[in-house]
């Protein structure tokens, strides 16, 4: 497995634990828009009814950089949960 430096620090500085530990309590995808995208319907499709989304960056200019795209995958998240329930 690759190594994943800045995730990992990441979270141990926002949880306290190394990236590795932290996979087995929650799910984390640092991807692009298209693949974090792409775990957010499959997680629908095994029947997930809730998505929390969280900005993994630990200085003021870095969340602000990721506002726009977390809200756009908050919205495409919250479509696909609505398309799903009605199809």
């Amino acid at each position: 497995m690759p190594t994943r430096p800045r995730p990992d620090g990441d979270a141990r500085a926002a949880y306290g634990m190394p990236l590795q530990e932290l996979e087995k309590v929650q799910a984390v995808v640092t991807d692009s828009a298209d693949q974090v995208l792409g775990r957010l319907e499959r997680y629908v499709a095994d029947g997930a009814r809730h998505i929390v989304t969280r900005r993994g960056a630990l200085d003021l200019r870095s969340h602000h950089d990721q506002l726009d795209q977390l809200d756009q995958l908050d919205q495409l998240a919250d479509l696909i949960v609505t398309c799903r329930r009605e199809g």
